[in-house]
């Protein structure tokens, strides 16, 4: 959550609306459907962000097991 906000700017109510399919980790894009004002955007953020989201799912989830 930290890193969508420093890196992608997005604000703490963006990163807790997210859901997996706003993440587009081939285009290093996050989908914002609810912004402020409620406006929808494409946020870039850099590969660092998909690789901890990817790390946290392995690690917490059990992704893949």
């Amino acid at each position: 959550m930290v890193l969508a906000m420093l890196l992608g700017g997005l604000r703490h109510c963006e990163v807790l609306g997210l859901r997996p399919c706003d993440l587009s980790p081939g285009e290093r894009r996050v989908f914002i459907s609810e912004g402020k004002g409620g406006h929808q955007r494409l946020i870039p953020v850099p590969a660092q962000y998909f690789s901890a989201v990817g790390d946290y799912l392995d690690r917490e989830r059990g992704r893949g097991h």
